[in-house]
């Protein structure tokens, strides 16, 4: 049996993003786990100030809602974020926690983390391109680079002291969707979406070469940034 926390990041309960987490724990209570679902938007979460006393103390100083649920993150085995896409990125409430998780965050590695995220558009194309926002979902705004092996310890010396702004959850998912397998799928719905737009002459050789995605080796999480090489 596993510990399962759900967090429901969307404003409006009973919407397509609720459905989703409950079906998710459905399955889980049914196989056997424990689960517990939180409802972000119900929370009192104030931002990160960047005073950066959690680097002194190791506690954020701010008192909301944000420390109960950090402290049913480190004591859960599988951690499911369900968000809509709110501007081409999550809900502001689900952001201010991903930010102020930073006191917590060399607790929540060797955990299983689960995305369900929910965006529509009457244009399958919106969702075509070479950034991670386009092929799997415009609440993930990460981007990546492809480095030859020899070039990865220069990036890291000259550039990995820069702070990375991007979420360790949406990290920690892209990997999980790389190596098992899943992301490669995606770019090959989008060359078969292009096949049959040029088959019928509605697509452009811009489009295409938008759409082609290089292939990405084993991710790594970095050390000095949190940031995704």
């Amino acid at each position: 049996m596993k510990n399962v926390l759900i967090l429901s990041s969307s404003p409006r309960k009973g919407g397509n993003t609720d459905l989703l987490c409950d079906a998710f724990a459905k399955g889980a209570k049914e196989a056997g786990n424990k689960v517990t679902k939180i409802r972000v938007a119900d929370k009192k979460i104030g931002y990160c100030t960047a005073c950066y006393a959690c680097k002194k103390t190791g506690k954020c100083v701010i008192k909301d809602d944000a420390a109960a649920i950090f402290k049913k993150m480190m004591a859960s085995d599988v951690i499911v974020f369900g968000a809509p896409a709110y501007f081409y990125s999550c809900p502001a409430q689900l952001k201010a926690l991903f930010d102020r998780s930073v006191v917590i965050y060399p607790n929540l590695i060797n955990k299983q983390y689960y995305y369900l995220l929910v965006q529509a558009d009457e244009n399958k194309e919106m969702f075509a391109g070479t950034i991670f926002s386009r092929t799997v979902c415009a609440g993930l705004r990460v981007g990546y680079m492809v480095l030859p092996a020899p070039m990865v310890q220069q990036f890291e010396e000259k550039l990995g002291f820069y702070s990375c702004t991007v979420p360790t959850f949406m990290q920690y998912v892209l990997c999980e969707l790389i190596e098992n397998g899943d992301f490669e799928k995606l770019p090959l719905e989008l060359r078969t979406t292009a096949k049959n737009r040029i088959e019928n002459d509605t697509l452009t050789l811009q489009e295409l070469a938008d759409m082609e995605d290089p292939p990405i080796s084993k991710p790594q999480i970095s050390n000095t940034s949190v940031g995704f090489p």
